[in-house]
């Protein structure tokens, strides 16, 4: 009987919490992944001098390596003094270009340069070229839009295309349309498409 009080008491001794009525719940630890974090932000990029992009968001985290950035709250912005891809002027008469985007969050890549816009992604054009869809990415390095998520393009020449995967190569002027393809336009001399 001894033996039996002495272990039930050592069992109470190591697994008895005494309760408190009305202990404060422990507030959430923060992540631990975040460095910093600011609120209503604008940061502004140049390339060689020359404005050259915006970004707007209501909340921005920067990871403990410094290396991503993660744009939140509605994060919107811009590309300016952009070469013009549709014609070639002389230098003194060569207009600069402009595009818009917004999302509902983003990501910035320092190591890779690439900007990741996530969800209801718009992009619009100073010609109204308008791209919707749920994942872009703006690759720095190379200067191309990609999206591997169901992409809409309605151009400014009222071309409209639909395509699984979307390749915008700026500096080529190329677009390249993967998968399920729609396209709806008046094919005329200025205007050609090509199959592979």
């Amino acid at each position: 009987f001894l033996m039996a009080l002495a272990g039930g008491g050592y069992w109470l001794w190591k697994n008895y919490r005494p309760q408190q009525a009305a202990s404060p719940k422990p507030s959430p630890s923060p992540d631990t992944q975040i460095e910093l974090r600011f609120y209503d932000v604008e940061i502004r990029g140049r390339k060689e001098g020359t404005p050259f992009w915006v970004i707007k968001a209501g909340l921005v985290e920067v990871d403990r390596n410094y290396r991503m950035f993660y744009f939140k709250k509605k994060p919107h912005g811009f590309f300016e003094n952009l070469k013009n891809w549709e014609e070639e002027q002389p230098q003194d008469k060569k207009r600069r270009r402009k595009i818009t985007w917004e999302a509902q969050s983003a990501e910035y890549n320092k190591d890779s340069e690439q900007l990741i816009m996530k969800e209801k992604v718009k992009i619009v054009t100073d010609d109204k070229d308008v791209i919707t869809t749920d994942e872009l990415i703006w690759d720095k390095l190379t200067e191309t839009l990609i999206t591997e998520k169901r992409a809409k393009v309605l151009t400014s020449k009222k071309t409209y295309i639909e395509a699984d995967k979307v390749k915008v190569l700026t500096k080529d002027k190329d677009l390249y349309l993967e998968g399920k393809v729609y396209i709806e336009t008046d094919v005329g001399q200025d205007k050609s498409i090509s199959l592979e």
